[in-house]
């Protein structure tokens, strides 16, 4: 032998599954995801565009993905970026039609309906913060 050695450490760490002060967190999170998946199915009922159920399976997939994240891994930063891009896009979307509701007055349901939703992004990227301790 040349003198080497070779030795193997293996380090498991359970994720703390059973943390209590994580579940309101994460079901503000999988609500949030619920509530964004009505509001856009309700807002594409009324305008009927694409890009609109596009955005609202984006944003509800991505709050879902954020909640998943906070239950397993709350170190990392998706639990926070996903919700807040989210509500971004629900928000830009919300603004652009309300204010194009000025002139067709049929919009300002939609508009109101997505900015409510861009609220509730806005409150799982919250609970994501907060879980973070970035506060």
């Amino acid at each position: 032998m040349l003198g080497y050695s070779v030795e193997a450490t293996i380090e498991l760490t359970i994720p703390d599954y059973h943390n209590p002060h994580k579940l309101p967190k994460i079901v503000g999170s999988l609500a949030a995801a619920i509530a964004l998946l009505v509001l856009g199915a309700w807002t594409y009922q009324l305008t009927s565009r694409k890009g609109m159920i596009i955005t609202t399976f984006f944003g509800s997939f991505g709050l879902l993905f954020a909640a998943h994240q906070l239950h397993v891994t709350p170190a990392n930063d998706w639990p926070v970026i996903l919700p807040f891009f989210s509500a971004m896009v629900f928000g830009g979307r919300g603004c652009a039609m309300w204010w194009r509701s000025r002139k067709e007055k049929e919009l300002r349901l939609p508009a109101l309906l997505l900015l409510i939703g861009t609220c509730a992004a806005l409150v799982a990227t919250f609970a994501a913060i907060l879980n973070h301790g970035a506060i």
